[in-house]
């Protein structure tokens, strides 16, 4: 059984060791998918470089969740990414399925992450 997706790393959700000692090409070599869900910072920040194309050249699409997508664009103000996010066809928003599960897998991660500092 592969390992589950879980662990939220500088914006970027990872998963377990097994995911985390391997890059995503390697990944992809293995024949195994890879879906990359990002939160604003990543977007936002490579986007006020000019450096947005990273994402797709690393990873070749990413998912943001419908949250980050109203924060970026329903922002009241300009936000680098907003018209990326409307407009990239590699960038999809998706609607978060079971936001109770993504709650404790994030707590689980903490909790975990915490014990290694």
């Amino acid at each position: 059984m592969l390992p589950r997706l879980s662990s939220n790393i500088s914006g970027f959700y990872l998963a377990d060791a097994f995911w985390r000692s391997h890059t995503v090409s390697e990944l992809l070599l293995y024949g195994l998918a890879v879906i990359v869900v990002s939160d604003t910072s990543p977007i936002t920040n490579l986007a006020a470089i000019d450096q947005l194309d990273l994402l797709q050249e690393l990873y070749g699409s990413i998912v943001i969740p419908l949250a980050v997508y109203k924060e970026m664009v329903v922002a009241g103000k300009v936000v680098p990414g907003a018209v990326e996010v409307q407009t990239l066809s590699w960038i999809q928003t998706q609607t978060v399925a079971d936001a109770q599960k993504v709650t404790s897998d994030v707590a689980e991660f903490l909790e975990d992450y915490s014990h290694t500092l």
